[in-house]
């Protein structure tokens, strides 16, 4: 069968955090992200992500669902993914800058293509470990907070950690 995109959909979802996330710019209750579907004729899905950081990117969720839903979903709608390099162009040329909702519509093709090979994305993407290692940003706040954080993150097994420190 050939895999055809039939749907591309974005929506709203905010994840509580366990305890508040601050950084010079903002402090953080909830992750909020917006998930990015596509949908092949075979009922295999997709999925990427976008975060929404204007302050960061420029990408609200406003404009992230704009370039998913109205520019670019529309155009991937009837493509086969064997094409998938014809798709990540069309995806890339669609739009200036928009970075967050772009890789998210690469992640999805990505999920899609490791699914229709049946390998793990990793692999697909020419991995060969099995586990990253990622950092942990230590919130901003006083100096003795910032310690006592960093040792409880240590004692959680992070290895990696990263501290901004100064007020600007």
């Amino acid at each position: 069968m050939n895999p055809i995109i039939e749907k591309v959909i974005s929506r709203d979802v905010a994840v509580p955090l366990k305890e508040p996330f601050k950084t010079a710019l903002r402090t953080v209750t909830t992750a909020e992200t917006v998930l990015v579907e596509i949908h092949l004729n075979d009922g295999t899905v997709g999925y990427g992500e976008a975060a929404p950081t204007p302050v960061i990117t420029g990408d609200s969720k406003a404009s992230i669902h704009y370039i998913v839903d109205d520019l670019i979903g529309p155009k991937l709608i009837g493509l086969s993914l064997t094409n998938s390099e014809e798709i990540k162009r069309l995806i890339e040329m669609s739009a200036v800058h928009n970075s967050s909702p772009k890789a998210a519509l690469n992640i999805a093709i990505n999920d899609l293509l490791a699914k229709q090979y049946q390998v793990p994305l990793y692999q697909l993407l020419g991995g060969y470990r099995h586990e990253i290692i990622s950092d942990y940003t230590v919130s901003v706040g006083t100096t003795s907070e910032m310690i006592d954080h960093a040792k409880s993150l240590v004692a959680k097994g992070f290895h990696c950690l990263k501290a901004k420190v100064g007020s600007d």
